[in-house]
């Protein structure tokens, strides 16, 4: 479901739509390896509700560098001068040297097709342990039509059955300054 106040479909991962609204794309693969590479939605009582998920993307036994993105939909803001990011995160595992950004993605065009593509800019890195995150109003440049959220995990040396994980919840893709601070409009729902 959407949150009040947000422009992306299940920016929740409410545990019966799993990651639905967002897509999977393995940015790097070594051709010579199958890491086990994974994104789900898991049934969790985060924040004391029972039926939410979070997103979940996992990057297991890496012998070289290898990366994976969890992508929202394409999200139309022509007419906004900004946009208003919030999420809630928590990075788990062996971190070695683990890259873990969100990326906010800007497009000419309200489709968001590759050619359209006016810049990415890495705006936040997760951490632990588990926190919420306000990234408060980033300036679009001025052509843009659409915009995509990217969640980059990168492992770069794993041996053999070590890991990386990192959850996402509550993502929240908004107009910028929004009256209430209070979680009203910023799709904590569940607290009421």
């Amino acid at each position: 479901e959407s949150p009040p106040g947000t422009l992306l479909e299940n920016g929740s991962f409410d545990a019966s739509l799993g990651i639905s609204g967002w897509s999977v794309d393995l940015a790097t693969v070594d051709p010579n390896e199958t890491p086990l590479f994974t994104w789900s939605a898991t049934d969790s009582p985060i924040f004391n509700c029972p039926a939410s998920g979070f997103a979940e993307g996992r990057l297991e036994s890496i012998l070289n560098s290898a990366a994976i993105d969890l992508v929202s939909h394409c999200v139309p803001v022509g007419g906004l001068e900004a946009v208003r990011i919030r999420y809630s995160g928590s990075v788990g595992g062996d971190f070695g040297a683990n890259i873990i950004k969100l990326r906010l993605v800007s497009y000419s065009g309200a489709s968001c097709d590759s050619e359209q593509l006016i810049t990415s800019t890495e705006v936040s890195t997760v951490v632990s342990p588990w926190n919420n995150v306000d990234l408060g109003d980033l300036a679009l440049p001025p052509t843009t039509s659409a915009v995509r959220l990217v969640f980059h995990l990168q492992g770069v040396i794993c041996s053999l059955g070590c890991f990386v994980a990192v959850q996402f919840d509550n993502v929240i893709l908004s107009s910028p300054s929004l009256l209430f601070s209070d979680g009203f409009e910023g799709g904590a729902d569940c607290r009421w």
